[in-house]
């Protein structure tokens, strides 16, 4: 390899001071970022930089200044670093909060859309059942070859249905279509979708209708013989639809009961189609009882829950307080016992007094006897008196097993809101009347005087 001579300058003692310096000031103060110079054609002259002068390094950074570079003087590259280290000091717990935020976001978005999917759902259930409503007769003129588009249009205007669609879709699962026939149908608001194609079937039209009154305190199987009788329907066809009906104060009663509805027929006029739908009977039944037990008797059964819990723990009984069906099983109690109105409170008040008293587990009320065998219409005998039932309460302790008959308002009433007394027994007057006796040998004395 050729040797080559390379020539470095001598350096004395105070130009080696110098460039101590002036080195030093070089790597203490940055030098500003070249800008970028546009790439100069391959035959363009180059033009060499100018040499900068020492002197002015050694001015902008003194040698006695050994801090490091304000952030003002800190080179563009540097600025640049900090900045994105900044920005991700300061995004990094932004975007961990974004994560929680969309977690937050998508559980209320889930349980929004359940939430309206069990809202869509009730209302479609409410709508095809006719589950809520206030009852009313329309009457709706069907035209000659109507499709089932027009007849929904036509009873969501009347009121009848809300989904016109939701009726569409079941008129053709079911064949409406083929069943609704033109002419003058007189239909209800209570109505669900079944019955509301059965008024609009040719037997339907212009339907005839009966007035029936219920008189207060007929059971449930008179009632249902009433009804057939006055040709609304059959009593087996009633019997065999109570448990189909859904109402909130049915939820504790077994829907396979035969007596499920005891009690829960409300006394009253009706008006009635000839030849209906035993659940279309019923709902007229239940929604009088559900509109006259309004929400001041369902408070007053609170308070009288309270004031029978109070006395039964003065007096060291077991009480367990009263459900909607046990009131009106004490109602129906009074509606059979007291045939004057002005002793149903007081006959009410003896009742009580027994539940809760320790001493006195017997009610022994004579038309829960009657009840048990099925019949009213003679004396009770002491063996009638021992008859086995769970609604005997000679021989059941506490309340019978439910009802035994349809109670009115006023009884309803009597039982929400007893006498004040201490009596414990009562027995039929020869007047008609009752007399109340404190304890066993009042009431037996009373009795020996009828004889």
């Amino acid at each position: 390899m050729d040797e080559k001579n390379y020539d470095f300058p001598s350096i004395g003692g105070e130009n080696l001071d110098a460039l101590l310096r002036d080195s030093r000031s070089m790597l203490e103060t940055p030098a500003p970022a070249p800008a970028e110079q546009p790439a100069a054609p391959a035959d363009a002259p180059s033009t060499p930089k100018p040499a900068q002068p020492t002197s002015q390094t050694a001015v902008s950074a003194p040698q006695k200044s050994k801090k490091a570079p304000s952030p003002s003087a800190a080179p563009a590259s540097d600025k640049k670093t900090n900045k994105a280290q900044s920005d991700w000091n300061t995004k990094a717990p932004v975007g961990a909060g974004w994560s929680l935020a969309r977690i937050i976001i998508y559980s209320c978005s889930v349980l929004l859309a359940a939430l309206l999917i069990a809202i869509g759902t009730w209302m479609a259930a409410d709508d095809v059942l006719s589950l809520t409503g206030a009852e009313r007769e329309v009457t709706v003129e069907i035209q000659e070859n109507a499709s089932l588009s027009s007849v929904a249009s036509q009873l969501k205007e009347q009121g009848l249905i809300k989904y016109p669609l939701l009726f569409r879709l079941y008129g053709k699962l079911f064949h409406a279509d083929t069943k609704i026939a033109a002419g003058s149908h007189t239909l209800s608001t209570a109505y669900d979708y079944r019955a509301l194609v059965v008024g609009m079937m040719a037997s339907g039209g212009s339907r005839e209708t009966v007035t029936v009154t219920i008189p207060e305190g007929y059971t449930a199987a008179r009632i249902f013989a009433l009804l057939e009788e006055s040709g609304v329907c059959a009593s087996q066809e009633l019997t065999e639809a109570v448990g189909t009906v859904e109402y909130d104060f049915l939820s504790d009663t077994d829907p396979s009961d035969p007596n499920r509805l005891e009690g829960w027929l409300f006394p009253d006029t009706y008006e009635f189609y000839m030849d209906d739908d035993p659940e279309n009977v019923l709902a007229k039944f239940l929604n009088n009882f559900e509109t006259k037990f309004d929400s001041d008797m369902r408070e007053s059964l609170e308070e009288l829950n309270a004031s029978l819990s109070a006395r039964a723990a003065e007096k060291g009984a077991d009480f367990t307080p009263l459900t909607l069906r046990d009131l009106v099983t004490v109602a129906s109690m009074i509606e059979k016992e007291a045939s004057v109105s002005a002793e149903r409170t007081t006959v009410a008040s003896v009742i009580y007094n027994r539940l809760t008293d320790p001493d006195y587990p017997l009610l022994q009320v004579d038309a829960t006897v009657y009840y048990a065998l099925g019949t009213w219409d003679r004396e009770l005998t002491a063996e009638d008196l021992r008859t086995e039932s769970p609604y005997n309460t000679y021989v059941a302790e506490g309340l019978p097993a439910g009802p035994i008959c349809s109670p009115g308002l006023n009884c309803l009433k009597a039982a929400l809101y007893p006498a004040d007394s201490d009596y414990y027994f009562y027995a039929l007057d020869t007047n008609g009347s009752h007399h109340f006796s404190h304890n066993m040998e009042e009431h037996n004395a009373f009795l020996e005087s009828l004889e």
